[in-house]
């Protein structure tokens, strides 16, 4: 149904399907009627998919309304910790101090229940529990971007460094006072920029509340064992056979632009994730930067596809998507020791009118490529996979409610796997609404997927539940997610390098007046330097931006 938002209802029909509709005016609150208080309410057929059965290290779990509770299970495979430190950030920002140093007992008490909580949950920690450490008191001054306190937290890293001759911890864990725009991101860049170190970051006062502490240090382990290359939980062999039939690679792809308050030029950030397991639980990153279309030189281009003649200006594209998908699949290679025999791609972040125009036009020849630069494992022809492209649209204005009462869940949405593929699908696109998740407050709104290239002619049905299954595995949540796990990750990359360039994307006055083009160049020749050779090699292959 296509509308503003209202009370959910759902009817059957002898076919099995339900119905989805808008509901009725009279139930609706005023303020989702729109500024003219008309309604566009459509009765379409819908469908409700199973969940998948969850696997862990001794027992299944079945979700329910998409969500579970690990409580009484631990990770399917826990990560080893070998070695780890504690760094405490004096920052004299704070309004208020938490712990007084490295040796405060409540921080004390906090490193105990981190240990228990990793352990409980599976992972083997090393039996000496490491002694805090604790930067000095970072200045504050005048400098809004605050590089002298991230000198001091450098240096602090560095000689911790040095003092273990070079030895990095799997993990270094950073109690933080207080948020901050710029200590966080900084931290972030020092870790997986320059030093190559993982680090993991605790909100002091969170992690020391009594009564939320439990949740939040869970929160955290299923950060922690994703990063050092564990599986938090897995789905039943049943749920994953659309997958493992063969080799398969699942491919994410998003790019996030500098927004207000960015440095007129500050470039846009692309990212490709692609598992490198058969668990489809690792999905290692590719990052770059480019330029904005506003920067680029382009010209418009006259493409044929099909029956269709295209003019095609070519500004969204991923520039450097050959290179990222040789890198994906050079990384499945190297972990598998196989090349996929299926690639499944999950773009994000491109609109209805770009579907043909960016992806189509722009960026298939430069998967395809991608392909050619390797060989078949007899070396006798260029490798191929069978490949499909997903379109991924999370920013639409369709809303699903049931017709029944009865049939909605406890927030009065649309209970998690309805799927919509009639009535307000394209009539020639393959095409489907899907609500993997469940709502939290307010209207839930489903995904919307588009096939847009499919050389592995799934049926529906089998994409579908596929496609829901999968979205019981994002790492870092015991819920279903609204969006497949590879599109996600991707979203979650290219913004995480936005804290390497944080310097370019915030402080900057929305209404000032606009530059010439060549001080936009000069932004971006200084974010290019800024931005080095990105993430550092340590921390490539692995999950860092999870």
């Amino acid at each position: 149904m296509v509308g503003a938002e209202g009370s959910p209802d759902v009817e059957e029909h002898e076919d099995g399907h339900t119905s989805l509709v808008q509901g009725l005016p009279s139930t609706l609150p005023a303020a989702t009627t729109g500024n003219n208080g008309s309604w566009n309410i459509t009765i379409v057929p819908a469908r409700v998919l199973s969940p998948p059965r969850l696997s862990y290290s001794e027992k299944g779990i079945t979700a329910s309304n998409g969500a579970w509770n690990i409580t009484t299970v631990k990770f399917h495979k826990g990560a080893q910790v070998k070695s780890w430190w504690i760094m405490l950030v004096m920052d004299s920002a704070a309004r208020n101090t938490i712990v007084s140093g490295p040796q405060d007992s409540r921080l004390l008490a906090l490193r105990d229940s981190f240990v228990s909580k990793l352990t409980n949950c599976g992972m083997t920690m090393p039996r000496d529990k490491p002694v805090p450490f604790a930067t000095p008191l970072l200045p504050t001054g005048t400098d809004k971007f605050r590089k002298d306190a991230l000198g001091t937290i450098r240096t602090t890293l560095q000689n911790q460094l040095d003092s273990a001759r070079g030895q990095k911890p799997d993990f270094v864990l950073v109690l933080l006072s207080h948020e901050d725009n710029f200590i966080y991101p900084g931290i972030k860049t020092i870790g997986d920029v320059e030093m190559g170190l993982n680090t993991i970051h605790l909100q002091l006062d969170r992690a020391i509340n009594g009564k939320r502490q439990d949740q939040y240090l869970s929160n955290v382990a299923l950060k922690i064992n994703t990063k050092l290359g564990g599986v938090n939980h897995q789905l039943d062999q049943e749920a994953m056979n659309w997958l493992k039939a063969e080799r398969t690679m699942l491919v994410g792809i998003d790019v996030t632009h500098c927004g207000p308050g960015s440095k007129e030029g500050a470039p846009s950030i692309a990212a490709v994730v692609a598992n490198v397991d058969d668990t489809f639980v690792q999905y290692p990153a590719s990052l770059e930067i480019q330029q904005t279309h506003e920067i680029r030189e382009v010209s418009p281009l006259r493409v044929i596809i099909g029956w269709r003649v295209l003019t095609v200006n070519p500004t969204q594209m991923v520039t450097e998507l050959e290179k990222m998908m040789v890198e994906r699949l050079q990384a499945y290679k190297f972990r598998t020791g196989n090349l996929p025999e299926r690639v499944f791609i999950f773009r994000d972040g491109v609109s209805e009118d770009q579907y043909d125009q960016v992806v189509l036009c722009e960026e298939l020849p430069r998967i395809l490529h991608a392909f050619k630069r390797f060989k078949t494992k007899d070396r006798k022809q260029p490798y191929r996979p069978r490949l499909s492209i997903v379109i991924c649209v999370k920013q639409h204005h369709t809303r699903f409610y049931p017709i029944q009462a009865e049939d909605a869940d406890t927030t009065m949405n649309t209970r998690p796997g309805i799927v919509v593929d009639k009535g307000v699908t394209g009539v020639f696109d393959f095409d489907f609404y899907l609500q993997a998740h469940a709502g939290l407050q307010g209207s839930v709104k489903s995904t919307h997927y588009v096939v847009i290239y499919d050389e592995n002619r799934f049926a529906a049905d089998e994409i579908q539940q596929g496609i829901n299954n999968n979205s019981y595995l994002y790492a870092r949540a015991t819920r279903a997610v609204s969006l497949i796990p590879p599109a996600y990750y991707a979203g979650q990359a290219s913004k995480r390098g936005r804290y390497y360039l944080n310097d370019f994307l915030t402080g900057e006055d929305p209404q000032k007046e606009k530059v010439e083009k060549a001080a936009k160049e000069k932004v971006f020749e200084d974010a290019k330097k800024a931005w080095g050779g990105g993430v550092h090699p340590d921390m490539r292959d692995t999950m860092f931006y999870i």
